[in-house]
């Protein structure tokens, strides 16, 4: 539903959804079967001041539930310390997400400054623990997190051939884990940012640099180190825009992957995933 008061405008709603799972691992017989119903609102408000700036208030109740794969108990052995392996009794993430923000658009720009506050029942992440030697990595619900912070995102028009959007975000970080140990309960500050630039080249062809930067995060048990990327893409429209052929190099420096670190009363450990990243993609359309 929504409504207008002058220069005021209102909308709520509500969505309603059944979820249904029904897992089983036939090596062990093992089975588990879920059926949840919830209910989500949402709420939000803008009241536009003038032509250029305006307030806006949003609340949302969200879910977010886990893959097939976290579900899935079956082992995969990384290496011979290390194996990670799906929790079939995971349950959803519940989201309640607050944002305030300020919108101001000039001709050639326009900036949106959001101060947000998320708090997660049930947040999921992977925790590791030692046996014999040996990592054993699984999708863990713990208590509650909470982030609160500020995003900053702009598009700007410099020329009439080039344009760049540019975000920023910071935030706080506090995760609580106590309903499985002490040690699972942490706090910190990060931030990342993201950029992308836009070219209108002679012959007409269009040129797109998009670089992000995610500064290490906490976890649980550790924290995820910094990761960042830069991807480059080309492309050229043919016979007045019915077709067009474009040419995507991803991860250009090879830099795509995550690292982080594990730290607990009992152990230390380090550890680094790196799948192929640097990848080139040509793609041809037809428009009929």
């Amino acid at each position: 539903y929504s409504t207008s008061f002058g220069k005021l405008d209102v909308a709520l709603g509500i969505r309603m959804e059944q979820t249904l799972i029904d897992t089983k691992l036939f090596d062990t017989g093992e089975a588990n079967e879920q059926n949840y119903l919830n209910f989500f609102p949402s709420f939000q408000t803008k009241y536009q001041v003038d032509e250029k700036n305006s307030f806006k208030f949003t609340y949302s109740r969200r879910i977010d539930r886990p893959s097939s794969r976290w579900l899935n108990p079956f082992p995969d052995v990384a290496d011979s310390l290390t194996v990670r392996l799906g929790n079939p009794n995971l349950q959803p993430e519940f989201i309640h997400s607050l944002e305030l923000g300020h919108m101001v658009n000039w001709d050639k720009a326009n900036i949106t400054t959001n101060l947000f506050y998320r708090h997660v029942d049930g947040q999921v992440d992977y925790v590791s623990r030692l046996q014999d030697g040996i990592s054993f990595w699984q999708p863990t619900n713990l208590l509650t997190s909470q982030t609160y912070g500020l995003e900053i995102i702009t598009t700007t028009t410099i020329t009439d051939w080039w344009s760049l959007n540019f975000g920023y975000s910071v935030f706080q970080i506090h995760v609580d884990g106590t309903n499985l140990d002490d040690d699972f309960t942490n706090n910190g500050l990060s931030w990342n940012t993201k950029l992308t630039t836009d070219f209108n080249l002679p012959l007409d062809i269009d040129l797109q640099f998009t670089g992000n930067y995610t500064a290490p995060e906490i976890e649980a048990q550790g924290r995820d180190l910094a990761r960042y990327y830069l991807d480059v893409s080309l492309q050229r429209s043919f016979f007045e825009d019915k077709a067009s052929l474009s040419v995507s190099f991803q991860d250009i420096f090879d830099t795509r992957n995550f690292q982080g670190e594990n730290v607990t009363r009992q152990f230390m450990q380090e550890f680094e995933f790196k799948r192929e990243s640097r990848i080139v993609m040509v793609n041809a359309s037809w428009n009929i």
